[in-house]
């Protein structure tokens, strides 16, 4: 029955406060609960429910609206048949007293238990729409959470607390350093300087006790004293209600509660900005007004938070839409007693082209949406407000924007744009306004274009020669708004004619006609001609609508003309006053086969080694060592190596022997520039490389040089001058690299190898095979036995043997005597 009572007293209040609104003027002492349906009563109940009012409150309030007994008694009556239709799981919602929301907020807390710090901070709803003013401040990063103790300067208004480190210095004369704490009994402990209790105290009075405890053992007229903030306190703090995760953070205290809410997301769509609650030991101790921060940055409603502080988001209060000729049109949560004057303060005022006197307000009433005139000049000349409710739209037109008395000349004129027009001007007042004609007028025809009522527009055909004739002609028209005057160039009129030149020109490009341009004259715009130019081949592409012949109907077409000139294109040869006719082309052909001198170098064992000029884009390796006198008979001509920069490695496969040998082998290259053509000695000697040799790995080597004995393979010189293959050794991977660059592989046959042969000049390569390991630590054994080897040292060792032979060989005399 009490539960009953309370939605009744909700209905009531429902009821009375929307009756109470301007557009719907009645008196609740005359309205009559029979007149209600079963649906408009919970329709009311819901808006009473969303309007947040205790239950006391609505009793005094129906009350005070005055409401007969007998009617509270009917109402009371058709609530109880409602709620006795309504399904047992859908029962009408009760007002939300103060202890509701408390139960409500200590059980989001139960849900969100556990801390979050650190990276768990949750970013920034960016993608996130923002739709009321206000939740841009949380949702597009404009204000971040300090997430270490160690990341801001505290502020004078920062409330020193337990935990708190103070860093203090004292510079100048003498010499100071400390960082104090502050203790469990709120002091900070300063030695023989004595305590200073500063917990609770803020900042800036903190450092004031601080340097006034100081200034009684130092001399503060010469010296400096620094005090800051060294290390923050963390703080827990508790965000429950309509925040995108509620829960309880730990947070250094140098954030300030706008910092907080950024921990949980900041409000959500439903969350309100104007009436965040900061619960402290089970009391609100303050509210706080997002709106109040933006309007006044800096201000008391940004304020500090203490351990075990419950920052309470409530549900959004009235949102209100503002469009039209404001500087902010956006939609605003309104506080109660804050109507269409705050709202537009709210929005940055009207725009200068605003019309207030013709605003709109749309509302919903009875499920209907309605437009209501406002007529914000009136309201302001009466100093009165007009009240809004939740979910009104207000929208402010803006003035027309059209000059009335605008007039437009365009062309050659000295200053075109728009003029004032004054009284019954004409066009040669526009003209003279404009600062005159240019020389480039076009006199006989010009356009007045003229906007009619209707929208439409009429060009009136003008003749500018008659107008500056005489100034009553029937052309000199009376201008009315919005004329425009279009006046025309002759060059407007033109073709723009060219000629080109391109091929073995110096600057090719293409230049403008002009009567009487000549062939000469184009040569000499573009630089003259290039050497590589064949002056005997000079073409002029021309088409024949150009032509004096050309007979108008007849198809287009292009004929070539060939000509002969001089190499000097300035000189004064008849052939150069050629006269040229619009979009003509010169054409300046190359030389064939012309390229300048190509060099490559001949090296080593050549008669006559140098470099040597390409003779023709046919020349090959036979033609260039012939004009180098063959090579010499201490030549290794199997060892010769071709180099050529401009192909990836910058080397080709060579055999020379083969190049010389038939005019068509594959090896007789053709020539380019920048091609080296080594010839070494006779090399009377082949390198065996690679550690998997006994000898090397014996000696710590990676190399040596042995007498080259002909035919033998790779396997031959690694037993007789190496001492073998070493236990690592990849035999099948064994390889020989030629003096001409050429690889020859070991032969692996499965059941045994075969090595290649080596010939002279050659090196052979012995591949190491990296042992494979069971484990990491077996691996990182080896290795660092490895590095850890101490290389043999044969002079001690022959030293050791010799010593040991001559001590036994006297041994032996003394016992054989």
């Amino acid at each position: 029955m009490k539960k009953k009572c309370n939605l009744f007293i909700g209905l009531v209040l429902a009821m009375t406060s929307l009756l109470a609104q301007p557009a719907l003027a009645q008196n609740p002492a005359t309205v009559k609960a029979a007149e209600f349906t079963d649906a408009q009563i919970l329709d009311l109940l819901n808006q009473a429910q969303a309007a947040g009012l205790g239950v006391e409150q609505a009793e005094k309030l129906a009350i005070a609206k005055g409401m007969p007994a007998s009617e509270a008694q009917a109402f009371k009556d058709r609530l109880n048949k409602v709620q006795a239709k309504a399904p047992s799981n859908a029962a009408t919602p009760a007002l939300a007293s103060e202890e509701t929301a408390e139960a409500k907020g200590k059980q989001a807390l139960v849900e969100a238990a556990t801390p979050i710090t650190g990276s768990e901070i949750v970013a920034p709803k960016a993608d996130k729409p923002v739709t009321v003013y206000g939740q841009e401040l949380f949702r597009k990063g404009d204000l971040k959470i300090y997430e270490r103790s160690i990341d801001a300067k505290a502020p004078a208004s920062y409330e020193l607390g337990v935990g708190d480190e103070l860093g203090i210095s004292i510079f100048g004369v003498s010499y100071y350093n400390t960082v104090a704490k502050v203790d469990s009994r709120g002091r900070i402990e300063l030695g023989q300087l004595g305590s200073i209790y500063v917990k609770g105290v803020p900042f800036d009075r903190a450092k004031t006790l601080i340097k006034t405890a100081l200034s009684n053992n130092f001399n503060m007229s010469s010296n400096q004293v620094e005090i800051s903030l060294a290390y923050s306190r963390s703080i827990t703090v508790n965000i429950v209600g309509e925040v995108f995760k509620p829960g309880s953070y730990k947070i250094p205290a140098l954030n300030t509660a706008f910092n907080a809410l950024i921990a949980a997301g900041g409000p959500t769509d439903i969350g309100t900005l104007r009436n965040i609650q900061l619960r402290r030991n089970g009391k609100v101790i303050k509210t706080f007004d997002v709106y109040a921060y933006l309007q006044n940055p800096g201000s008391d409603d940004d304020f500090f938070l203490q351990d075990n502080d419950y920052l309470v988001i409530g549900t959004v209060g009235k949102l209100v839409n503002i469009s039209g000729a404001v500087k902010r049109p956006m939609t605003y949560e309104l506080l109660p007693g804050e109507e269409l004057a705050k709202l537009i303060h709210y929005a940055g005022d009207l725009n200068a082209n605003s019309l207030g006197r013709s605003m709109v307000l749309q509302r919903y009433i009875d499920k209907n949406l309605r437009l209501f005139p406002l007529n914000w000049d009136s309201l302001s000349a009466l100093k009165t407000d007009y009240v809004l409710v939740d979910g009104d739209q207000v929208t402010i037109p803006v003035l027309n924007t059209d000059v009335e008395n605008r007039v437009e000349i365009k062309g050659p004129v000295y200053f075109p744009g728009a003029y004032a027009l004054k009284g019954d001007e004409r066009i040669s007042d526009l003209i003279a306004k404009a600062g005159g004609l240019r020389e480039q007028i076009l006199l006989k025809r010009a356009y007045l274009i003229r906007t009619e009522k209707d929208d439409t527009r009429k060009y009136l055909p003008l003749n500018v020669e008659e107008i500056l004739k005489q100034s009553n002609s029937v052309d000199n028209i009376t201008l009315k708004k919005n004329d425009v005057l279009l006046l025309y160039s002759e060059s407007d009129f033109l073709n723009r004619f060219t000629v080109s030149t391109n091929g073995e020109i110096k600057r090719p490009a293409t230049f403008p006609f002009k009567e009487g341009i000549t062939l000469g004259d184009v040569l000499v715009l573009s630089g003259g001609l290039q050497i590589s130019a064949e002056i005997t081949k000079i073409e002029i592409a021309r088409s024949n609508i150009f032509s004096p012949n050309y007979v108008p109907g007849e198809e287009y077409t292009s004929t070539t003309i060939s000509l002969t000139i001089p190499k000097d294109v300035t000189d004064s040869a008849a052939i150069l006053n050629t006269p040229l006719l619009p979009f003509d082309i010169i054409s300046v052909r190359r030389i064939p086969n012309f390229e300048l001198q190509k060099v490559l170098e001949l090296r080593g064992e050549f008669k006559y080694p140098g470099f040597y000029v390409i003779q023709d884009k046919g020349w090959r390796v036979q033609d260039v060592v012939a004009m180098a006198g063959g090579v010499t008979q201490y030549a290794f001509v199997k060892g010769a190596r071709f180099d050529r920069p401009t192909v990836p490695g910058g080397y080709m496969v060579f055999n020379m022997k083969k190049a010389l040998a038939a005019n068509n082998s594959p090896y007789n290259y053709t020539l380019e520039e920048g091609d080296v053509i080594t010839v070494p000695k006779v090399i009377e000697f082949i390198t065996i490389y690679g550690s998997a040799i006994e000898f090397l790995d014996l000696t710590d080597n990676n190399v040596m040089n042995a007498p080259f004995i002909a035919g033998k393979r790779a396997g031959y010189y690694i037993r007789t001058f190496g001492n073998g293959y070493t236990p690592d050794a990849w035999k099948s991977r064994t390889y020989v690299l030629e003096a001409n660059g050429r690889v020859r592989k070991t032969a692996n046959l499965y059941l045994f190898c075969i090595s290649p042969r080596v010939r002279k000049g050659s090196t052979v390569h012995v591949v190491f095979k990296e042992r494979k390991y069971k484990t990491r630590t077996e691996k990182a054994k080896a290795l660092k036995d490895k590095a850890n080897k101490i290389p043999t040292d044969w002079n001690k060792v022959i030293q050791d043997i010799t010593v040991k032979l001559t001590g036994f060989a006297t041994l032996w005399a003394l016992l054989t005597k």
